[in-house]
């Protein structure tokens, strides 16, 4: 299915160091939510 696929390259390009940054800015939110990938990465996946 296309969402497991688009989950696995999202989870190839995780920068574990800014989850744990962003996870400081955003406490409500639930840490496992979270994958951590950087706006750039994004912008070549999209």
């Amino acid at each position: 299915m296309i969402t497991d696929e688009i989950r696995k390259e999202l989870f190839l390009l995780q920068d574990e160091k800014y989850r744990d940054f962003q996870i400081k800015l955003i406490p409500t939110v639930n840490e496992e939510s979270i994958i951590g990938v950087r706006t750039p990465a994004l912008r070549n996946l999209a």
